[in-house]
């Protein structure tokens, strides 16, 4: 089979209707899911970098509280 004839699907992509996003994988969503998704990863990992800071905040204080 020639090279010219394989094409994928996000190769062949039709115009998005209105009120409507492409995601990274190519999936159809509307915008408020699309806006909706987006911040619940943003939420997501905000409270993964908070935690962080929490925890390397209590090793430092239980450090500093074993060396006395």
């Amino acid at each position: 089979m020639p090279l010219e004839q394989i094409t994928t699907e996000m190769d062949v992509q039709e115009p998005t209707p209105k009120g409507m996003v492409r995601t990274e994988m190519g999936k159809l969503v509307t915008k408020k899911k699309a806006a909706a998704d987006q911040k619940a990863f943003v939420d997501a990992m905000q409270a993964e970098y908070m935690d962080r800071l929490k925890r390397k905040a209590a090793l430092k204080l239980k450090s500093m509280k074993s060396s006395k």
